[in-house]
C-alpha cells in the first residue's frame, strides 16, 4: 500500500524519527529492504539492517554501489552523522530542505526526517515508509495534510518556486513544493513533472541570478551530446514570461525506478564534503572501478575536458553520479553542466596536477586515467570541436541578448575554440 495516507511513524519524545522501513523499487513495485533504527537523544545513531526476505532474494542486490553491503549484520553510522553515508543519496537537498524548514519550522529535522518527510520520488528507486506495509510520506503537521490531489499546472509551480526564493511562500504554496520538488537533489529550485507517462524534472531560476541559468544549461547539454557524452533529453521552456529547462529523469523509465549513487558514496566523503582538495577524477575513476562499477575512466577524463571550455567548475561530488539500469553500476549521463564565476575545478584532474579549469593543463593528466597521448588528443579534439558550438548553442537556446556577453566572458575556453573555427 503506497501513500499519504495516516499510518503511524516511530517517533521519540522530541517528535523525530525513531524507526523507518527501507523500501526499494523493482520492477516498478517497492519491495521492503530493511529497517533503519535511530538510538540516542543528542548525539544519534542510526542503524541499518537488511531484512532477512531481502537477503533471501534470488536477485538481492546492496542498495548502493558503494558503502552498504550486502550482510545480515547491521550497518551502522558514523558520528556526526545520522544514518550510514550511503544513504544520504536519499536525502534532500539544499532546495528540498528549504521547502522543508519552512513547512515545518518548529521541528528538528534531521537525514531521517528529511527523508521521511520529502516525498517518494526522489532520485533513485529508494522509499520510506513507517512500517513494511509499503511506502509513506511522513506528515508532521496537521497544517501540512491537505497536500495537492491534481497535478498544478507550470504556472503555479513557478509561482510557488518563486514565492519561496522572496522569503514569501505562504502554506498553499509549500503544500504545492510538498508534493512536487521537497525530494529532489541541488541546491536550486527545480520541481517535478510527468508528461505522457515519463518523469521530468523542471529547474527553474534563482534569486539573485546574474544570467539565464536555463537557456545556458541547454546550451551546455547541447554541447555534450554533440561531443558524443551521454546526456537526458532537454529542452527549454517560457511559461509566464520566465524561463524553464525541463530534462528528462534518466533513473525512470515508467514505473520502474533505478538504483542512484553518487560521487561522494563511491569515494566515502560526508554528505557535507562537496569540495575536497584531495578528490580527484582519477581518483573518482579508481575507487568507481574497486566498487564494481563499469570502466569510466575515459568517460570521466571526457567530461572533465567538458567542464574545462564550459567553465563548469560546479562539479562538486554530488554532481556526477552512477546508476545501475539494469545491466549494473555504471556512469550516469552528464547533469548540472553550467558555467561559473570560478575558474577552479572543484575535482581537480589528477593528483599532484593544478585544479584550473584548463583544459590544455587537464590534458596533460591523460596517463592517470590510462589514456596513450594519442587517445587523450583525439579525445580533446573531439571535445573542443563540440564546444566550440557553444556561441550558437546559445542562439538556438534563446539566451537572452543581455546575457550573451556574460555567459561567454565565463567561457573564454569554448569561445577561443569558437573563433579558431
Amino acid at each position: 500500500m503506497v501513500g499519504n495516507e495516516r499510518r503511524l511513524w516511530k517517533t521519540d519524545d522530541a517528535n523525530r524519527i525513531a524507526e523507518m522501513a527501507v523500501f526499494a523499487n523493482l520492477n516498478g513495485a517497492p519491495v521492503l529492504a530493511g529497517t533503519l533504527t535511530f538510538q540516542g537523544k543528542r548525539a544519534r545513531q542510526g542503524l541499518f539492517r537488511y531484512d532477512r526476505s531481502w537477503l533471501a532474494r534470488d536477485d538481492a542486490s546492496a542498495l548502493f554501489a558503494s558503502g552498504l553491503p550486502l550482510r545480515l549484520k547491521a550497518i551502522q553510522s558514523t558520528p556526526p552523522h545520522e544514518v550510514p553515508l550511503a544513504f544520504f543519496d536519499a536525502c534532500p537537498d539544499g532546495w528540498g530542505k528549504a521547502i522543508l524548514g519552512m513547512a515545518y519550522p518548529d521541528l528538528h529535522l534531521g537525514a531521517p526526517e528529511w527523508m521521511a518527510a520529502s516525498g517518494n520520488d526522489r532520485v533513485g528507486n529508494l522509499q520510506f515508509g513507517p512500517d513494511g506495509a509499503g511506502p509513506s510520506v511522513w506528515v508532521p503537521a496537521r497544517a501540512m495534510l491537505d497536500l495537492p490531489s491534481d497535478e498544478d499546472d507550470l504556472e503555479d509551480l513557478m509561482d510557488a518556486a518563486d514565492a519561496l526564493e522572496s522569503g514569501v511562500a505562504t502554506a498553499s504554496h509549500l503544500a504545492k513544493l510538498l508534493d512536487s520538488g521537497a525530494d529532489i537533489g541541488g541546491a536550486r529550485p527545480k520541481v517535478r513533472l510527468s508528461q505522457n507517462g515519463e518523469s521530468w524534472v523542471l529547474k527553474l531560476r534563482a534569486s539573485g541570478d546574474a544570467f539565464d541559468h536555463q537557456c545556458a544549461e541547454a546550451a551546455c547539454l547541447s554541447v555534450a551530446r554533440a561531443a558524443g557524452i551521454e546526456t537526458p533529453e532537454h529542452s527549454v521552456l517560457r511559461v509566464g514570461g520566465r524561463t524553464a529547462l525541463m530534462v528528462k529523469r534518466f533513473d525512470r523509465v515508467g514505473a520502474v525506478r533505478f538504483p542512484y549513487t553518487s560521487a561522494a558514496t563511491v569515494l566515502g566523503y560526508p554528505p557535507s564534503a562537496y569540495r575536497s582538495e584531495n578528490a580527484s577524477y582519477a581518483d573518482l575513476a579508481i575507487q568507481a572501478r574497486r566498487a564494481g562499477i563499469a570502466e569510466c575512466a575515459r568517460l570521466l577524463f571526457e567530461r572533465m575536458l567538458l567542464n574545462c571550455f564550459l567553465n563548469n567548475t560546479d562539479d562538486q561530488l554530488h554532481n556526477h553520479g552512477f546508476i545501475n539500469d539494469g545491466g549494473g553500476w555504471r556512469l550516469s549521463p552528464v547533469f548540472d553542466v553550467v558555467p561559473q564565476t570560478q575558474r577552479a575545478l572543484v575535482l581537480r584532474p589528477a593528483r599532484g596536477v593544478t585544479a584550473e579549469a584548463d583544459p590544455e593543463k587537464a590534458l596533460g593528466s591523460h596517463a592517470a586515467f590510462g589514456l596513450s597521448g594519442e587517445e587523450a588528443r583525439a579525445i580533446f579534439a573531439r571535445i573542443r570541436t563540440a564546444a566550440a558550438t557553444f556561441p550558437s548553442w546559445l542562439r538556438a537556446h534563446d539566451l537572452p541578448e543581455k546575457d550573451f556577453d556574460i555567459v561567454t566572458r565565463l567561457t573564454p575556453h569554448a569561445m577561443r575554440a569558437a573563433q579558431a573555427l
